[in-house]
């Protein structure tokens, strides 16, 4: 499996190289390193070589053609068990980046000018089609979002209408200025405070072709900087939708990572991080998607039988587990959030209590620190499904003695 894993990727990489593209070459000299280490299984090395695949993935994932994400996603899938901690925090990393002109550089400071356009028009015309940037899935989850979900829709769409009426403000702001400028030019009206127009115009408005030629550079230089003003926010807006689309790659990698890895303890540092992508705050579409994600791993349990990560350190578990507890504290009462806070924490209890039931004790102590905040602050945002959800597991798994 790994043999083929390398062909596929030696082979595109290879194509890229006769097709001019510079960084290939140099790609080629990171696969024969993460190669080499695999093969070896060297513990020195191993962690180099699988960190060096993750940024080989990633690279062919910024690619906007559809082929090289697709072998990326299948590379791995088949090296997923070779990932290390530092290779998973390569691409839990890229979740947490702003969606903003900053996040894109951050991102794609390796791409070329040329590549960048590309893939802009890619994420623009993958978005009706099947094999679109954001993933079809993201638009199905949208579209088939649970529908029970009233108070999570509610957040969401004022978090939209936040966003909505802060570019409508600066919108106006510019727009109120542009008035401005063309009135004092014409010297047709005079602005008022609020960027209106009176209503009584100048004995002047009425100009000869002298006048009029005479006023054509300033016009000019008025619609240069409005059209300037105009590209700017396109290109903020193209660079929101980049960032976004790449996370919902990356989230791809990451439950295919997370179905092929369910019982690698690995995968309980990846909870938190997807957790995050649920916050009312966030993306609509990547916060369903990330919703789904975690919904699939948590009952994968049932429908592969597969057991439970065995993680050796007990109180890093814990502490992610009070991590996620103070992540619950954040997520502005989204309910898409509440509910994904809770199965995370479960999935952690389900983990500590079958490597030792003695793990209880330590659970119920930081569930407990949790809810006397949450009861003395009237205005927490933690929802109090994560105490409910737990009390009936305890119950359930008290009778069941698992």
């Amino acid at each position: 499996m790994a043999a083929e894993g390398f062909i596929l990727l030696y082979s595109l990489t290879i194509l890229q190289v006769y097709n001019g593209e510079g960084d290939a070459v140099m790609m080629l000299d990171d696969l024969d390193i993460s190669r080499k280490a695999m093969l070896k299984k060297a513990k020195d090395t191993t962690e180099e070589g699988s960190d060096v695949f993750v940024e080989i993935v990633l690279s062919f994932l910024g690619n906007p053609r559809t082929l090289f994400r697709k072998i990326g996603e299948e590379a791995l899938s088949i090296f997923a068990s070779e990932i290390s901690a530092a290779g998973l925090s390569s691409l839990t990393d890229i979740l947490d980046t702003e969606e903003n002109l900053d996040g894109q550089k951050e991102l794609f400071n390796n791409q070329s000018d040329d590549d960048a356009e590309e893939g802009q028009s890619s994420a623009e015309s993958d978005d009706s089609g099947v094999d679109s940037g954001v993933d079809s899935d993201v638009e199905m989850v949208d579209r088939e979002g649970d529908s029970d979900s009233a108070s999570d829709s509610n957040s969401e769409t004022n978090t939209d209408s936040s966003e909505s009426d802060e570019d409508g403000s600066e919108d106006d702001a510019e727009l109120t200025q542009f008035n401005n400028l063309l009135a004092m030019t014409l010297q047709t009206s005079k602005p008022n405070v609020d960027g209106e127009a009176d209503e009584d115009t100048s004995d002047d408005s009425d100009m000869d072709d002298e006048q009029m030629m005479a006023l054509d550079p300033h016009l000019s230089k008025i619609f240069q900087q409005r059209s300037k003003t105009t590209s700017k926010k396109k290109e903020r807006e193209d660079a929101k939708q980049n960032v976004v689309h790449f996370k919902a790659r990356v989230l791809d990698l990451l439950a295919i990572y997370l179905e092929k890895q369910y019982s690698n303890p690995l995968t309980l540092q990846v909870l938190l991080p997807i957790v995050r992508r649920t916050r009312a705050s966030a993306n609509k579409q990547l916060a369903e998607k990330a919703s789904k994600m975690l919904k699939a791993h948590f009952d994968s349990r049932m429908k592969h039988k597969a057991p439970l990560p065995k993680p050796e350190d007990t109180e890093a578990v814990c502490d992610v587990l009070r991590e996620v507890h103070e992540e619950a504290k954040l997520g502005g009462g989204a309910k898409i959030h509440a509910d994904a806070c809770s199965g995370a924490s479960l999935h952690l209890v389900k983990v500590l209590v079958g490597l030792d039931r003695e793990n209880y004790a330590s659970i119920v102590e930081i569930y407990a620190e949790t809810q006397k905040q949450w009861f003395k602050e009237k205005k927490s945002p933690l929802q109090p499904v994560l105490f409910t959800a737990f009390q009936n597991w305890s119950l359930n798994a008290r009778q069941q003695g698992k």
